[in-house]
């Protein structure tokens, strides 16, 4: 692999000032990004792609163990998706290769595994060594751009996406060094889910986001169905396997963009940004099935048994409820709260929405 140096690069001219207009767009509002909440790296790669009237915006970002790499893809109006490429074994080792590129801006031209690319460049996330790791230097990611057609690329925009690069990854080490501590006050430790307050304060910034860039946003709130039965059984270890077993479900069925939070003894939160009502729906009811079947499978196969008289769920109901213009997050949760109260009412195992 080769890379370019931004003054081998021959551009048309390109207004300066437009430039630094929209750098300090990009960095005033990234400053909070957080790099453990995927709605905030797909809101700060959307910010990227149209402030640099980009064709294709990628940033892949490096989990925390170095293992998986997640993708988040901005596109222009017409443009196909490309982000499928790193998924699987082979995509994952292209992406672990592309964040590893030495140059501040690799062309995609120069580049030998991204054929499948149509030009662009690549501005890999380098967060600098200090005393903490010897002075080695690692990876956070990756950020791919495309020009558009009706962009007028040249050196002094490549340059400032290299600060965009760099500041991003400077963001990368502060949201690592914080980490530890965000994760202390913010996750229930049974599920990994954010607690209520902070699934509820992430869900209203998520949904601020959709109301602003026009996208629609979908709720769901999941309640174990008791029937009116004594919750006795999450005092047991079987409880908790219950809970762990529905929080397992729960996130392999959603989208790495979307929200999950525990927000009750046996209810969950998931908020679902950029998934209109009928793709919400499909989504909510595989989730009832999905955990239906991780329930069942549970109680039938699990070591751990139920005492005499203590009633195990088998089954789950969705409340669901969708953005409307203008809407804040407390309507939005009241409207999915009334949509699953009346799919406890009409005997639960099933979706509901208004």
């Amino acid at each position: 692999m080769s890379s370019k140096r931004t003054e081998e690069l021959d551009f048309s001219p390109f207004n300066a000032e437009d430039v630094l207009t929209a750098l300090c767009k990009v960095l005033r509002t990234s400053r909070a990004i957080s790099f453990s909440y995927a709605g905030d790296i797909q809101s700060v790669v959307d910010r990227i792609g149209r402030v640099f009237h980009a064709e294709r915006c990628m940033m892949l970002v490096a989990a925390k163990d170095q293992v998986h790499v997640e993708t988040f893809e901005y596109l222009a109006e017409g443009i196909d998706s490309v982000s499928h490429m790193f998924a699987g074994v082979r995509g994952q080792a292209m992406a672990h290769e592309l964040i590893g590129l030495d140059g501040d801006i690799n062309a995609v031209s120069d580049v030998a595994n991204a054929s499948n690319l149509d030009g662009g460049y690549f501005l890999p996330l380098k967060i600098r060594g200090d005393s903490r790791n010897d002075g080695k230097e690692r990876r956070a990611g990756l950020l791919y751009i495309k020009d558009g057609p009706l962009s007028r690329w040249n050196k002094l925009v490549l340059e400032s996406l290299v600060v965009v690069a760099d500041h991003l990854a400077r963001l990368a080490q502060i949201e690592q060094i914080s980490s530890t501590l965000g994760e202390l006050e913010s996750e229930d430790k049974v599920t990994g889910f954010l607690h209520r307050k902070f699934a509820s304060g992430a869900a209203a910034k998520e949904l601020a986001r959709a109301e602003f860039f026009g996208d629609q946003a979908s709720l769901m709130l999941i309640d174990l169905d008791l029937g009116g039965r004594s919750p006795d059984v999450y005092g047991t270890a079987l409880g908790e396997a219950v809970i762990k077993t529905v929080a397992s479900a729960i996130a392999a069925g959603v989208r790495g963009v979307d929200i999950c939070g525990r927000i009750g003894l046996d209810e969950f939160l998931v908020f679902c940004p950029r998934l209109d009502q009928e793709e919400a729906g499909k989504l909510a009811a595989y989730l009832v099935k999905r955990i239906n079947e991780s329930l069942m499978n549970l109680t039938r196969n699990g070591e751990i048994k139920a005492e005499v008289g203590v009633f195990v769920p088998t089954t789950a109901s969705v409340g669901l409820a969708h953005s409307r213009k203008g809407e804040a997050f407390e309507a939005l949760y009241s409207a999915a709260q009334e949509s699953l109260n009346a799919a406890r009412q009409a005997g639960g195992n099933m979706v509901k929405s208004v």
